[in-house]
């Protein structure tokens, strides 16, 4: 890579489990304006963090559902699977109701989308669809083979990611700021996030997150992560640690104003079609 060419990557994660919307507040107390809503829709609503350093972009959705039950939405569009993103199912450390929650969770999730392997590999639904692609034989376990990127290594697409929220009310759940150290907001240096990481449960802090799920994107999508990326994604969070009170840059605005155009034209459109019938 020359000194002047840009490297990007983009990635997506959804969001489930009862403490979202902490998570939420984490990722904009600590990055600011370079975090910022995007489309929201009905069962979601969408975040965009956008971090740039040195030609290095790192640009991540998060897609945060609104209501657990839709996770189906994700399973059955192939948002998740296909594409290889990631679910994040957030929960409270040490509450044992939350962990519950999360749990029960999880194993429906697994469910849902076993049920959907099971309806894509079934022999009849192959040769139905086969027909109307072409009038050869194929081998149905050749074929089966080949869609191997639906079930290989699906597993790591969904992390229980265990969250130390600031104080919480557990009678109201509600969450009010810790006066341990006089401040207001999360900061990036706080180890709060606990994940399974080669098999074993790691205490860490938002930096760590990030660089496994990079790695772990690189990996499932079969690719060499590019050293440089790797070193500079590393930097590009250190160096918002020390500006995190800077203007937006011209990145941020300019996908901001696009994205505000996208929902104002979908709305315009939504209003001619109702108008006309």
């Amino acid at each position: 890579m020359s000194d002047h060419e840009k490297l990007k990557l983009d990635m997506e994660i959804y969001i489930m489990g009862d403490n979202k919307l902490e998570f939420n507040s984490f990722l904009s107390d600590c990055f600011k304006e370079n975090f910022f809503e995007t489309l929201s829709w009905g069962n979601f609503r969408r975040f965009q963090l956008l971090l740039e350093n040195n030609n290095i972009w790192l640009n991540i959705f998060f897609v945060f559902l609104n209501n657990e039950q839709n996770g189906d939405l994700i399973i059955n569009n192939f948002k998740l699977f296909e594409k290889r993103n990631f679910l994040l199912m957030v929960y409270i450390v040490n509450d044992s109701k939350s962990e519950k929650q999360i749990n029960n969770m999880y194993e429906s999730f697994i469910a849902e989308r076993d049920k959907l392997y099971d309806g894509i590999l079934n022999d009849d639904i192959i040769t139905k669809n086969l027909k109307k692609i072409t009038n050869k034989k194929i081998n149905h376990e050749e074929f089966k083979n080949n869609l191997d990127f639906l079930i290989g290594g699906e597993s790591n697409l969904i992390y229980k990611l265990g969250f130390v929220p600031n104080i919480v009310n557990k009678r109201t759940k509600n969450y009010k700021k810790s006066n341990d150290n006089h401040s207001l907001s999360y900061n990036l240096n706080q180890e709060i996030f606990y994940f399974t990481m080669e098999k074993e449960e790691v205490k860490s802090d938002f930096e760590t997150l990030i660089n496994y799920l990079i790695k772990e994107h690189f990996k499932r999508i079969r690719a060499t992560i590019p050293e440089k990326f790797l070193n500079f994604s590393l930097s590009l969070i250190s160096n918002n640690k020390k500006n995190e009170k800077k203007e937006p840059n011209f990145l941020v605005k300019m996908s901001s104003i696009i994205n505000y155009l996208i929902v104002l034209y979908i709305s315009f459109e939504l209003f001619k079609y109702f108008a006309k019938n």
